[in-house]
C-alpha cells in the first residue's frame, strides 16, 4: 500500500524528495561527525590550555614560594584566576600540602585540597571534578626550585566555556541545515522541472501514436543507429561531429552524445598519452646529457640571468646553483666588461657563435681560459626568448700546448747551443793553453802578468759557458748511481743555508723519510738544487722562507722548493728556462742557471715545473722516476 502511494507520486515531488532526503541525510552525518571531531579538538584544546596556563602558574610561583610571600602569592593567585572567564579557583601549596593562597571567598573546601595528588615529575596531573554547578577539569603541577619540589600548583578549568562553544557550533550547523534544505527545495523543483518537459512532450507524442496518429514525431529520426560512428570513418556523415546532434530522442541523444564524447576523449587520450611519452623519453635524454656533460651547459635569459646550469659548470666556475639563478649574469663571469653585450650581437647578425675565446673568473680569484659556444632560442614568432650555450675549460689544454712550445723552443736551442758549444770549444782550450804558457813564461814583475790572467780567466768563464750549455743540451757526460734526495738536498744546504739565514731568510724541510732512492748523478742533482735555492734566496728581498718538501706518488719522486719571495711575471713564466734568459742585472748572472737544471732534470727523465703569482712567492716542482723506474 506504502509503496504503491510511493509509486503515485509525481516525478517532480520524487525528484524533491530524492533530494530532500540526500541533503538531509548527508547533513546530519557530516553534523555528527563534524561535532565529534570539533569537540574532541576543542577538549584538548582545553586542556593544553589548562597544562600550559598551570605551567606557567607553577613558573611564576616559585620565587614567591621561597620567600613565603603571601602577598605576592594572593595576588598571583587572584590574577591567575582573572586570565580567563573559565578558570573556576586556583590555589598554591607548600611542600607539605599546605595552603598558601587560594582564590576561594568563602572558605577553602578541604575536599579540594585532596582531590588531585601533586606529580613528582615536572608535568601536570589532571582529574575531571563532577560539581553541582559544573564539571571541572583539576590540574596539579609541583613547583620545583633546582631538583627539589618546595611545593606545587592546583588550577580548576571549568567545561563552561567548552560546553558553550560546542551548543553554539551545533546551532550553526541545524541553522545551516535548514537553510540547505530549503536551497534544494528549489533546485529540486527547478531541476525537476527542466527534465520533466522533454519527458512530457515524449509522452504525448506516445499518447498520440496510440490513438493512432502515426505522423506524430517525438524528434528527428535518425537513418541510422548513431553507435556506427565508433567504427565510421565518414566525415560527411552528420554524426561525425560529436557536438552536433540532429535526431533520435533526448535519451538516445544523450547516450550517443556520451558515447561519441567518450570516443573522442579516448583518441585525445591515447594520442596525449603517446605525445607525453614521447616528451618524456626526451626530456629524459635531454637530461641525462645536461647533467652527464663534462662541458659547463646553461641557459640564460635576455639580459644574461642564468635560468639553468648544470653540474660541471658549477664545478668549473666553484659558484653555488641558488646564488647564481635568476640572480647572476653571465658578464659577471667574464674577465673583461660588457662582453656579453658583443655576444649578443654576434648571435643576431651570425644565428650563433662558436668557439669564441673568452676568459672566465671563478669564485675563488682563478683565472680560466675556455671555449663559448651559443645559439639564441625563440618563440613561435621567431623573437628571441633567451639563450643555450656551451662552456669548455681549455685551460689545461692550453697550458699543455705552451709546455709543449716550449719543449719544442728548448730542443732547438739545445741543438744550437750543443753545436756552438762544441765549435767554440776546441778553441778556447787552445787559447787557454797558450795564455797559461805565456803566463809560465813571463817575469812575476812583467807588465802583461795580470793582462794574461785577466785573459785566463775570462777563457776559463767562457768554458764554463760552455759546460753550461752541453748541460742544457744533455751532450755531457754523467755518472749515475742509487742517490738518496733527501741527503743531497741536505749537502746542498749545508753549503747555502749559513748565507740565507744572514739574509734573514729561514729554511723549513719536509722530507718524506720513507722516499725511495732513484738514480741519477749526484753533482749534476746537487747543481739544479742548489741553483733552485739560491734563486729563491734571492727572489726574497728583506724577510722570508724556503721550503722544501719531499715525498713520492705512485713511481715518481717529487721535491718541491717554495719561496716567499717576490714571485714571476705572468709574461715572463714561460721564458725563465730559456738560455741567457734573466731578470738580474748585468754581471750578476748569466741566465744558465735554470736552463742547466731543466737540462739536467730532463736527462733524468723527469718533470720540472714553476707556479708563482708576483708577490706571493713561486713553487718549483720536480719530478723524477724512482730507481725501479729507470732501465
Amino acid at each position: 500500500m506504502n509503496r504503491g502511494k510511493v509509486l503515485q507520486l509525481g516525478f517532480k515531488t520524487q525528484v524533491c524528495c530524492s533530494i530532500i532526503t540526500v541533503v538531509l541525510l548527508a547533513g546530519i552525518l557530516i553534523a555528527i561527525a563534524v561535532s565529534r571531531i570539533v569537540t574532541k579538538a576543542l577538549l584538548e584544546d582545553h586542556k593544553n590550555r589548562g597544562i600550559s596556563t598551570t605551567l606557567s602558574f607553577a613558573a611564576r610561583s616559585v620565587d614567591s614560594i621561597l620567600a613565603i610571600d603571601f602577598l605576592r602569592l594572593n595576588n598571583l593567585t587572584s590574577e591567575i584566576k582573572n586570565s580567563f572567564d573559565d578558570i573556576a579557583y586556583a590555589f598554591i601549596v607548600d611542600k607539605n600540602g599546605e595552603i598558601l593562597a587560594h582564590t576561594f571567598q568563602g572558605g577553602f573546601p578541604s575536599e579540594l585540597k585532596d582531590a588531585n595528588i601533586l606529580p613528582k615529575k615536572k608535568n601536570c596531573g589532571i582529574i575531571l571534578l563532577d560539581t553541582t554547578d559544573s564539571i571541572i577539569y583539576d590540574f596539579a603541577c609541583p613547583v620545583f626550585a633546582g631538583n627539589f619540589i618546595i611545593g606545587g600548583v592546583r588550577l580548576g578549568l571549568a567545561r563552561t566555556r567548552f560546553q558553550e562553544t560546542i551548543n553554539h557550533m551545533l546551532w550553526s550547523i541545524f541553522a545551516s541545515l535548514g537553510l540547505a534544505l530549503f536551497v534544494s527545495i528549489l533546485v529540486g523543483f527547478a531541476l525537476s522541472n527542466q527534465i520533466s518537459k522533454p519527458i512530457k512532450r515524449l509522452r504525448l507524442a506516445t499518447e498520440a501514436i496510440l490513438k493512432g496518429n502515426l505522423d506524430v514525431r517525438a524528434g528527428p529520426r535518425a537513418d541510422e543507429n548513431c553507435l556506427q560512428i565508433k567504427e565510421c570513418n565518414n566525415q560527411k556523415c552528420p554524426a561525425y561531429d560529436s557536438l552536433e546532434r540532429r535526431w533520435g530522442n533526448e535519451i538516445q541523444d544523450l547516450a550517443e552524445a556520451f558515447d561519441a564524447m567518450a570516443m573522442a576523449l579516448k583518441n585525445n587520450f591515447t594520442k596525449l598519452t603517446a605525445a607525453k611519452e614521447t616528451l618524456e623519453q626526451s626530456e629524459k635524454k635531454y637530461r641525462h646529457i645536461f647533467e652527464t656533460s663534462m662541458d659547463m651547459l646553461f641557459t640564460i635569459d635576455n639580459y644574461g640571468t642564468f635560468k639553468n646550469i648544470n653540474k660541471a659548470g658549477l664545478i668549473m666556475i666553484g659558484y653555488d646553483f641558488k646564488k647564481m639563478i635568476g640572480s647572476m649574469n653571465l658578464d659577471d663571469l667574464f674577465l673583461k666588461p660588457f662582453q656579453f653585450k658583443q655576444l649578443v650581437n654576434k648571435i643576431e647578425s651570425n644565428g650563433f657563435i662558436k668557439n669564441m675565446d673568452c676568459s672566465l673568473k671563478t669564485d675563488n680569484g682563478r683565472n680560466i681560459a675556455v671555449l663559448l659556444s651559443c645559439t639564441a632560442s625563440r618563440d613561435e614568432n621567431g623573437v628571441i626568448t633567451g639563450y643555450d650555450g656551451i662552456i669548455k675549460d681549455v685551460t689545461d689544454l692550453n697550458d699543455m700546448r705552451q709546455q709543449l712550445l716550449q719543449a719544442d723552443k728548448l730542443a732547438s736551442i739545445g741543438q744550437l747551443a750543443s753545436g756552438v758549444a762544441h765549435e767554440i770549444n776546441n778553441p778556447l782550450a787552445l787559447i787557454l793553453g797558450y795564455v797559461q804558457f805565456l803566463i809560465r813564461n813571463e817575469a812575476e814583475d812583467s807588465e802583461r802578468i795580470d793582462d794574461l790572467k785577466t785573459i785566463e780567466k775570462q777563457t776559463r768563464n767562457c768554458k764554463e759557458i760552455v759546460k753550461a750549455l752541453l748541460h742544457f743540451a744533455r751532450k755531457s757526460d754523467t755518472k749515475k748511481s742509487i742517490v738518496d734526495i733527501n741527503g743531497i738536498i741536505q749537502d746542498v744546504l749545508q753549503v747555502a743555508q749559513h748565507h740565507l739565514e744572514i739574509d734573514n731568510i729561514t729554511i723549513k724541510t719536509e722530507f718524506d723519510q720513507q722516499l725511495p732512492p732513484v738514480r741519477g748523478d749526484v753533482e749534476n742533482l746537487k747543481q739544479v738544487f742548489m741553483n733552485l735555492i739560491i734563486n729563491a734566496g734571492q727572489s726574497i728581498t728583506n724577510k722570508g722562507s724556503i721550503i722544501i718538501t719531499t715525498s713520492f706518488v705512485g713511481k715518481k719522486a717529487l721535491i718541491k722548493i717554495e719561496d716567499t719571495g717576490a714571485g714571476i711575471k705572468p709574461d715572463l713564466i714561460n721564458k725563465i728556462f730559456d738560455p741567457f734568459f734573466t731578470t738580474k742585472p748585468t754581471g750578476q748572472g748569466t741566465g744558465l742557471g735554470l736552463s742547466v737544471s731543466y737540462g739536467i732534470i730532463k736527462e733524468h727523465k723527469g718533470d720540472i715545473t714553476v707556479k708563482s703569482r708576483p708577490g706571493q712567492g713561486s713553487l718549483f716542482l720536480i719530478e723524477l722516476p724512482l730507481k725501479e723506474e729507470i732501465q
